[in-house]
């Protein structure tokens, strides 16, 4: 069997190799001396760089986190953005201070404007029906407050 590449080598560690020719690079690292010194440094170089990554957090660039969000999830429409919470919440609380504040002015009864000559006159309507009164009626009128001249 010729030697291994440092490829092969390191895909007979990750175990990518089919059956038959990892059993051949396995025979073969049993044999040669000088294979079993290659496998044993990507051995120990793998070991070293996954010691060294997990004993150190990196952070992703913010631009390759931007990208890599975008390509996962695409933009929202506008209609999806009025349900982030970001927005939800303001909406919300605004419709619900609308309708605490509103609902005074939607159920204000209008009371209707009376005049004093409503009132004189159903005086008066209620004096000419009125059987045990005089049969002369009581004249009444009225005086603006606006007018400066009134009569008594």
């Amino acid at each position: 069997m010729l030697h291994p590449s440092r490829t092969e080598i390191i895909d007979y560690d990750r175990r990518e190799l089919s059956s038959e020719r990892d059993a051949l690079v396995h025979a073969h690292l049993l044999e040669c001396a000088s294979c079993a010194t290659v496998h044993e440094n990507e051995t120990l170089l793998i070991s070293v760089l996954r010691t060294r990554l997990s004993t150190e957090e990196r952070e992703l660039p913010s631009s390759i986190l931007l990208a890599l969000r975008e390509r996962i999830a695409p933009p929202l429409a506008w209609w999806q953005k009025l349900t982030q919470p970001i927005i939800a919440i303001p909406v919300a609380a605004a419709c619900a201070l609308a309708l605490f504040f509103g609902s005074g002015y939607l159920h204000s009864v209008q009371r209707p404007q009376l005049d004093a000559a409503d009132f004189l006159q159903d005086h008066n309507a209620l004096t000419h029906t009125t059987p045990f009164q005089s049969d002369t009626a009581v004249p009444a009128e009225l005086a603006s407050d606006t007018s400066g001249d009134a009569q008594p």
